[in-house]
């Protein structure tokens, strides 16, 4: 080998092997794709198909994957109406993230492997949600008039989280109560009107509400739960690498900032989202975990 030729060779290694490593030859593999993440928002019983909410998901994953500077066919997204389809949807090797309320959160968490990134900041401007219980007006002043009584509403889905992190600074509802989940609260809140043995989970919402129902002489509000995070944005079975849940929790902690997006956050009912109150949700989640057992 000549002396230039040695050269050649000298020079020509390191260019070559930069080629390599950027994918720009033919001789090394390309970089690894950044996998795909897919979140499955779902909230039982309330309203919404999952055919129906498809244009708003679709927004709302464009807007994730701008705020966290992710190429826009990175996440998808999707909603599911029922819990069951949410269960099973989120139990996916491809579901990577979720945005769940706290009652499917905490019955949930540890089948699906949830690791709370953020909180959602409801439409009111609130973090929080506080459930109140309405029945017949004159009928019920402690939990243990519930005796043999219906209790019905949203997050009953979760009887746990109605027994605990809802009621049970109230008092211990009776084994006899029946929980039973009910997306019809107005016809439970006329059944309870009319005197019938039932009782009617609120959210705040719907419990603002109240007096102006032409029966709403005949109710009243007998207990109400402490403020309790209303929904969480999650990763999902430890699919999310640390680098990707940092980005994503930036950015959706700005979402609120950026003018374009404040159309598709009006749709999905909240302003942004917060960082998590760790201790509100613990205290949720040890309420939750006493009653369940």
């Amino acid at each position: 080998m000549t002396i230039q030729s040695m050269r050649t060779l000298k020079f020509t290694l390191p260019a070559v092997l930069a080629l390599q490593l950027f994918g720009l030859t033919g001789w090394g593999s390309s970089l690894p794709v950044p996998s795909p993440h897919h979140l499955v928002a779902c909230a039982p019983g309330y309203p919404g198909t999952t055919q129906q909410a498809q244009p708003t998901m679709d927004a709302f994953a464009a807007m994730v994957s701008a705020v966290a500077g992710w190429p826009q066919d990175r996440l998808t997204a999707e909603y599911q109406q029922t819990e069951s389809g949410g269960v099973e949807r989120l139990a996916e090797p491809a579901s990577t993230l979720g945005l769940v309320p706290l009652p499917f959160f905490l019955k949930h968490e540890e089948q699906l492997g949830f690791d709370p990134i953020a909180q959602v900041v409801q439409r009111n401007g609130s973090t929080s949600e506080i459930w109140s219980l309405a029945a017949p007006a004159g009928r019920v002043s402690a939990a243990g008039d519930l005796e043999g009584w219906e209790l019905a509403g949203i997050p009953a889905y979760a009887p746990a989280f109605v027994r605990g992190p809802v009621l049970g600074a109230w008092g211990r509802l009776p084994d006899s109560t029946r929980i039973t989940f009910s997306r019809r609260v107005l016809a439970a809140l006329r059944r309870a009107s009319a005197g019938e043995a039932i009782a009617v989970l609120l959210d705040s919402s719907q419990a603002a509400a109240l007096a102006s129902l032409p029966s709403a002489e005949r109710l009243e509000v007998v207990a109400t739960s402490p403020p309790l995070p209303a929904a969480l944005l999650v990763t999902v079975g430890g699919r999310v690498s640390s680098d990707d849940a940092a980005r994503l929790l930036d950015g959706v902690l700005r979402v609120h900032t950026v003018d374009r997006f404040a159309e598709v956050l009006d749709t999905l009912r909240l302003v942004g989202f917060e960082e998590l109150d760790s201790e509100a949700l613990q205290h949720a989640r040890d309420a939750y975990r006493a009653a369940a057992r």
